[in-house]
């Protein structure tokens, strides 16, 4: 849009210049200019550049009439940078200032100079739009990369909290158990002893009686064990800790399991997958691991293949895969172990019998 504007200031200026042309030339000096100048335009074309202006020369120096449009020329070989051009242009306006008035060259060079400074103006403007775009774009990466950082952070910071919550939990789970469940232990079978020796009859109601709070003490002290360590089992978190206990490898994990799966499963799931990286790191050459634990309407699924290229010995009766079997297997569940292209650990459980206990008992 500057452009435009600019060489509408430079043809006011060349006005009075065409006030003293009569005839159709002028009409077809300025039509001439004006196809030359949009060829001038075009950046990259130098040789493009060097026909038009030469062509442009040779019809100033025989015909003067079109040296009336060279500010437009010297505005376009300012602005694109091509300084050769616009030198012949300039000795070709030459002719033009042997046989015309005073007040007119004076006009014609005023406009040559304007252009000039035209043309440096709007290139400079030129270039701190470009890096006005260049600026503003490396802001919005940043910006982009900044929110990405802030969200993984606060990702990271909330698996903290959560991992900080079960260790505590688990914490509790196990001073309750050693202390306060050792101590009731102790207690009821000093009762019990108590109540074996009492030989007097006025004692044995209250005794019995206090035998039974102190067992109902301890059922209850069980209940809140189980429950906070029940609470504290996190397969995602037991995956990730497992994973990272492995840093040699690439691991490509696809958790998608939205509600956590019974707490005896989740056992059975850790163990078989922290089995397989320790059969991988043992007997493979692996280095890229890919693990998949999904969730289906009627079962649960668990991948884990490698991509070694050495097969093992022996991948179906070693002592570890005998025991992710008869795992699966107490779940009713199918498991199968191969080798194509690397070593492969496919399972599924169905959902109605994840929460049998081991041995397939309900």
């Amino acid at each position: 849009m500057s452009v435009l504007i600019d060489k509408f200031v430079l043809l006011l200026f060349i006005l009075p210049l065409l006030s003293r042309e009569s005839g159709t030339m002028p009409v077809i000096a300025f039509l001439t200019a004006f196809t030359a100048s949009c060829f001038l335009s075009l950046k990259n074309e130098e040789k493009l550049s060097f026909a038009v202006s030469g062509f442009y020369g040779v019809l100033c120096l025989f015909l003067p009439v079109f040296s009336i449009f060279l500010p437009l020329f010297c505005y376009d070989c300012t602005r694109t940078r091509q300084k050769f051009p616009g030198a012949i242009l300039i000795v070709a306006s030459v002719p033009f200032f042997m046989d015309r008035p005073f007040f007119l060259r004076m006009d014609l060079m005023l406009s040559l100079l304007l252009s000039l400074f035209l043309a440096v103006r709007t290139q400079k403007l030129e270039k701190m739009r470009e890096e006005f775009k260049k600026l503003r774009d490396d802001s919005m990466e940043l910006n982009l990369l900044l929110n990405k950082k802030n969200q993984y952070l606060m990702e990271k910071q909330e698996t903290e909290v959560h991992l900080a919550t079960l260790k505590e939990r688990n914490r509790i789970a196990r001073e309750i158990h050693d202390n306060v469940g050792h101590m009731l232990s102790r207690s009821i079978l000093q009762l019990g002893a108590l109540k074996a020796l009492n030989h007097d009859s006025s004692l044995s109601a209250p005794l019995s009686e206090l035998h039974k709070t102190l067992n109902t003490a301890m059922d209850s002290i069980r209940t809140s064990v189980h429950g906070l360590q029940e609470s504290s089992v996190s397969l995602r978190d037991s995956v990730a800790e497992i994973i990272h206990g492995y840093p040699e490898y690439t691991v490509d994990l696809e958790y998608d399991i939205s509600e956590p799966p019974p707490q005896n499963l989740q056992f059975c799931f850790a163990a078989i997958i922290k089995e397989a990286f320790t059969n991988a790191s043992k007997h493979s050459d692996a280095a890229r691991i890919r693990l998949v634990l999904r969730e289906h309407p009627s079962f649960y699924q668990l991948l884990f293949e490698d991509d070694g290229s050495t097969a093992p010995k022996s991948y179906s009766s070693g002592m570890g895969l005998l025991n992710m079997k008869e795992r699966i297997e107490s779940f009713h569940g199918t498991i199968n172990i191969t080798f194509e292209r690397g070593f492969k650990i496919f399972i599924t459980v169905p959902r109605n019998t994840a929460s049998y206990q081991p041995g397939g008992k309900s």
